[in-house]
């Protein structure tokens, strides 16, 4: 350490001012004290007199309170005085000022006041100069004694250079000892830095350790629950194929144990949609499509698969509908639809026989382009506690209530997301043993072109009798049942089992030959995007114009996108769900 230490460029970045101060008042005390320690040394020497001894312990005392309160006063006021450095080096000037003129005794009484002059005014002037550096307040010093001695005609010669003598050894040894001094500082508040980083460090990985322990554990509770959901519906429908094929039992038996597959099956896809559609909004892959809908068409939605979930569990079921004055809004109808239905669904599922459900639609507020509704599911369920309410809308959570425990837990978490997506408002009321309420508050744009009469579209789809449809599917269980759903609506099917096929099979026939194309993605030899691409960019007359729809597994957004990028005209996920195959195909061919 030598005179660089003296540039005042290093700064407390790490303290608060609170801290900053305490430091501060600290040194001031500890610099005090160091000065009156060593001049009352100085005035018990035997060569005082006695008057000087009262004088001087007199001054001493009242010279170091003032010193205290005019350091406690300058650096409150002056934030330059929270450079350290800067700090540092005014306290060893105190401290040498305070003690070096006392081992010189003749020349120390009469150069107390002018130091203490000088300390002073160094103190107030120095941070207005903006000189942090322990030279400028020597250099005043020097100054100030020496013209005082010059003043003072009875002083000798020797005691000018003794004053020079005084300052300049003050100066090398404060110097000195703030360079050890800081030295020793700036080690130590490395370690300390260190020290806090590790602790610091530490507690950061304790607590991501915490949240991968949290989430590790909902996963293979997920994961756990998952399992057992699966193999639930997996084993009825193993059980029921296996009963369903016994020769000896009658019809009624069979179609009994075929509606146990169906919906078996339809619980086991609404299992895999919830997966897929958390993976979705987790990795904010999740996107509205909206589109005109009517209320009808959500109500009628609505009572087909609410009522009967309701009718066969014992449960009334009753929608209310309070100033419904306008016909049509614009929203994704898909998500939409699964808000209400997975409410309406979990209200069936807590509920028990004899028990009441209701969907409560209020009007709240309506303007030119916008009308704002609140849906409200209420029913007499077995309830919620309030410890599961804080938590109800995180993925992997549900609330173990008797038996009642399937689902993945995702359901509430979808619902949330989805709302959130559409800028609504969702909250819960619910009290254990007397029921739940929750509420969804929307606002969506309104169809004004559908504003006063409601546009339903008819399928008759007797229509479709007589068209022919070409079937791109390489898997054969796949091919039977779209084959054998077309056949039973008159529609006449041919098949390829991948891309080439499929595509020498279109280019080979007359123009308008085929009426619709259902197309597979993954094939081998040529996908179904390259070979949808290939008809496209046939030359034949009815290559723009045929309606091509991909019938695929791949059911995400990015795949819906490819598949329309592709040319398609359609997008439906497999497994796939007869009415809507036989709207779309109706819709795509006599649009």
């Amino acid at each position: 350490m030598g005179n660089n230490d003296f540039k005042g460029d290093e700064k407390l970045e790490n303290f608060s001012d609170d801290q900053i101060e305490k430091i501060n008042l600290k040194r001031i005390a500890s610099v005090c004290v160091c000065i009156l320690f060593f001049q009352i040394i100085n005035l018990f020497n035997p060569q005082f007199y006695v008057q000087r001894i009262l004088w001087g312990g007199t001054f001493l005392l009242s010279l170091s309170a003032v010193i205290f309160l005019i350091l406690i006063l300058v650096i409150k006021r002056n934030s330059s005085f929270k450079n350290i450095s800067f700090i540092y080096k005014l306290f060893w000037s105190i401290l040498v000022i305070g003690v070096f003129p006392f081992l010189y005794r003749d020349a120390s009484m009469s150069l107390i006041p002018l130091n203490c002059v000088v300390l002073a005014g160094v103190l107030i002037c120095a941070p207005i100069l903006k000189k942090n550096d322990l030279r400028f307040i020597y250099l005043v010093s020097i100054i100030v004694n020496v013209c005082a001695c010059l003043y003072a005609k009875d002083i000798p010669f020797y005691y000018y250079l003794q004053v020079v003598i005084i300052n300049i050894t003050a100066y090398l040894l404060a110097n000195n000892l703030h360079g050890k001094y800081m030295e020793l500082f700036d080690k130590q508040r490395q370690a300390y830095k260190a020290y806090m980083n590790s602790i610091l460090e530490q507690e950061s990985l304790k607590a991501k350790l915490n949240e991968e322990k949290s989430a590790n554990s909902a996963k293979s509770e997920f994961l756990s629950r998952m399992s057992h959901d699966l193999r639930t519906p997996l084993n009825g429908i193993i059980g029921s194929s296996y009963l369903a094929l016994n020769d000896d039992i009658p019809r009624e038996e069979v179609n009994d144990y075929l509606n146990k597959i169906n919906q078996s099956g339809k619980y086991l896809l609404s299992l895999i949609n919830d997966v897929l559609d958390m993976s979705k909004i987790e990795s904010d892959k999740m996107e509205l499509h909206p589109e005109p809908y009517t209320l009808s068409e959500f109500l009628d939605t609505v009572n087909s698969i609410i009522k009967e979930q309701c009718s066969e569990n014992d449960i009334d079921f009753d929608i209310v509908c309070k100033e419904v004055d306008i016909k049509c809004v614009m929203l994704d109808r898909l998500r939409f639809n699964q808000i209400f239905l997975n409410l309406l669904s979990n209200s069936v599922k807590f509920t028990p026989k004899g028990g009441k459900i209701d969907l409560i639609i209020e009007h709240l507020s309506k303007d030119d382009d916008k009308i704002k509704k609140r849906f409200i599911v209420r029913d007499t369920g077995i309830g919620m506690s309030k410890e599961f309410l804080a938590h109800a809308f995180e993925p992997f959570t549900q609330e173990k209530a008797g038996d009642t425990s399937e689902g993945t837990g995702l359901g509430l978490s979808i619902v949330y997301k989805i709302v959130e997506l559409m800028n609504g408002r969702i909250y819960i009321e619910s009290e254990p043993g007397k029921g739940t309420s929750v509420t969804v508050e929307l606002e969506v744009d309104i169809v004004k072109d559908m504003e006063d009469k409601e546009e339903k579209t008819e399928f008759d789809l007797n229509k479709l009798k007589g068209k022919r449809i070409l079937i791109f599917e390489d898997n054969e269980l796949n091919l039977m049942i779209a084959k054998t759903l077309l056949e039973q609506k008159g529609i006449y099917a041919e098949c390829a089992e991948n891309g080439k096929i499929g595509v020498d099979m279109y280019l080979n026939k007359e123009p308008y030959h085929y009426d619709a194309v259902l197309m597979d993605i993954q094939m081998p030899v040529m996908n179904g995007l390259e070979a949808c691409k290939k008809i496209r960019e046939s030359n034949k007359e009815d290559c723009k114009s045929i309606p091509v729809i991909a019938m695929t597994a791949n059911a995400f957004a990015e795949d819906i996108k490819c598949s329309i990028d592709a040319g398609m005209d359609e997008h439906l996920a497999k497994p796939i769900e007869p009415d809507i195959l036989y709207k779309t195909i109706y819709k795509q061919i006599f649009k």
